[in-house]
């Protein structure tokens, strides 16, 4: 090959396969993938391989945005730029991909996914993953990213089927959900026995011998998507779960947090409101009497820990004055706090050893706090009788829900409280003084009715004063009754009255009784958690 040799020709290219077998090491693709072209006479080399590397084209940005639904075209400049200061090559090695694998699952194991991932990523079969595949990896992998589920459970179909027999078997599935499960969780997670237990079942829905028969990728995605989404939970731990409109609960509640009389120590509780239950069952709480939040892990419901604030009331960085209500961002691993007295959103790190938070959203009397899938922030304004949205760092906001002060018409809200955003990003609103919860949907200039509105009262089409609110994908509202000591379900076939799900058993004690039942919610396999705040308690109760 010639380089910047003087010659007459207008234009000439020297084209180099990069797939080819003399392509063994980085060096030899740098010195023999160039492409030549003709300027003013002059031929000049590009090294293509690298170019290409580095550069982020408007196809590759498309296809990224399609598989993360979730990031826009600025959030993924940005992180090639980073991506790119990280690695100036603009490849990943064997060791940094398995890094950056552990940067999605910072509990879990990710040394043996990558050997599933690898294969199926190197788009270019080039023995590297750029940033393009790597987005792939994300978007495949990152909890949050619940959009496309079809798309991303056939890409597991294709990793677990690697020799591209159109078929796996039960050997496969199984290897397949113990290394996920390690990735995820960690290693002290593998249950194998009862991984054996999901996967016969995938094989008995279609009368399939799990010891010599295969699985095809349309039942596959059949069992995962449409019969049992909580199978699909093996596969991917955000697959949305539609909790059957029929479900039925235990009727007497365990004690996961608390119960043992309000106070401050770190195995009580004193007023508990909102509550947040991360992928893994750990349970975060507002512990609003004692202006902090604590976090208990699954399994361990003799003590909690103190996760932000629990330094005094005050208006501090590292305080907070009766918080109301909190969930976790999972892209930054983060709390973001609605500190009701201090009339501000603040978010705190996860990570070990942070002291203070940071103010997100100031001058706000706050009550309820939500999050959409885009990272949208909601916030409830009990004051201005109001909800909006914020992008993160804005401070004044997009009006979603009343702002046309304090009333009962269907443009109007009194008292909100608790919120709940659905994946088409309807707002449910605890419409508190008003009897009634709220669907707002996007864009929408009033609101619809979805449960009570017929004044205050313990009849099945009333609500007392109440408080969370929970929406499943089938459109279930579930509510925290607070006045009535329980909680109901509404159904889209019958919006006129709900039914009680659990509590209503009179105000007390007992595992079926609640004294002020105030924040609500569910974990992936579908167990009903409710803040118990009159006895300092958080409950679950087991789906039958």
């Amino acid at each position: 090959m010639v380089k910047n040799e003087t010659i007459d020709s207008a234009f000439v290219v020297i084209d180099y396969d990069l797939h080819h077998s003399d392509l063994k090491h980085d060096k030899d693709k740098a010195n023999k993938c160039c492409i030549y072209h003709a300027t003013r006479g002059k031929i000049k080399s590009k090294d293509y391989y690298q170019y290409s590397l580095k550069k982020l084209s408007r196809s590759q940005i498309s296809s990224i945005l399609k598989e993360n639904s979730s990031l826009s075209k600025k959030d993924i400049q940005q992180r090639h730029k980073n991506f790119l200061i990280e690695y100036p090559t603009g490849e990943l090695t064997d060791d940094e991909f398995v890094g950056e694998l552990q940067k999605l699952y910072k509990d879990g194991n990710s040394s043996n996914y990558y050997d599933y991932l690898f294969a199926t990523n190197d788009k270019d079969r080039s023995g590297t993953i750029g940033f393009s595949e790597l987005m792939s990896v994300v978007a495949l992998t990152s909890i949050g990213n619940a959009d496309n589920v079809e798309k991303r459970l056939s890409l597991i179909f294709q990793i677990i089927d690697r020799n591209e027999k159109n078929g796996i078997n039960f050997q496969q599935l199984v290897k397949f959900i113990e290394v996920f499960t390690a990735l995820v969780k960690g290693e002290a997670a593998v249950n194998t026995a009862n991984i054996k237990v999901i996967v016969k079942r995938m094989f008995k829905m279609f009368k399939k011998n799990a010891e010599d028969e295969q699985l095809s990728k349309e039942e596959f995605m059949n069992c995962c998507t449409q019969k049992y989404k909580e199978i699909g939970c093996a596969f991917l731990p955000d697959i949305p779960v539609n909790i059957p409109a029929n479900s039925k609960w235990t009727q007497n509640g365990v004690t996961i947090a608390g119960g043992h009389g309000g106070g401050y120590a770190t195995n009580q509780l004193h007023w508990p409101y909102g509550l947040f239950i991360d992928d893994d069952q750990t349970v975060v709480i507002a512990d609003y009497g004692n202006d902090r939040i604590m976090q208990w892990k699954n399994g361990n419901t003799t003590n909690g820990q103190v996760v932000a604030g629990g330094k005094g009331q005050g208006d501090g960085l590292h305080q907070l004055d009766r918080p109301t209500d909190v969930l976790i961002d999972k892209e930054t691993d983060s709390l973001i706090i609605c500190d009701q007295r201090n009339e501000r959103v603040v978010r705190w790190s996860r990570r070990s050893g942070t002291t203070q938070g940071e103010i997100l959203i100031d001058n706000i009397k706050c009550d309820g706090v939500a999050m959409d899938e885009q990272r949208y922030l909601y916030v409830s304004d009990w004051e201005k009788h109001e909800v909006r949205r914020y992008q993160l760092g804005e401070k004044n906001g997009t009006l979603v829900a009343g702002g046309n002060g304090r009333g009962d018409e269907l443009n109007q809200l009194n008292w909100p409280t608790y919120l709940f955003v659905d994946r088409d990003h309807s707002v449910y609103v605890s419409d508190k003084r008003n009897h009634r919860v709220m669907k707002w949907v996007e864009g929408a200039k009033e609101g619809i009715v979805v449960a009570g509105g017929q004044g205050a009262g313990n009849a099945l089409a009333q609500l007392g004063s109440h408080s969370g609110v929970f929406v499943d994908t089938l459109g279930t509202l579930y509510v925290a009754d607070e006045g009535n000591h329980r909680v109901m379900r509404w159904t889209q076939e019958d919006k006129k009255q709900g039914t009680v799900v659990v509590g209503g058993n009179g105000r007390g004690a007992g595992a079926n009784q609640f004294v002020f039942p105030v924040g609500l919610s569910f974990d992936r396999e579908c167990n009903l958690y409710v803040v118990d705040a009159g006895n300092a308690r958080v409950q679950r109760f087991s789906i039958k």
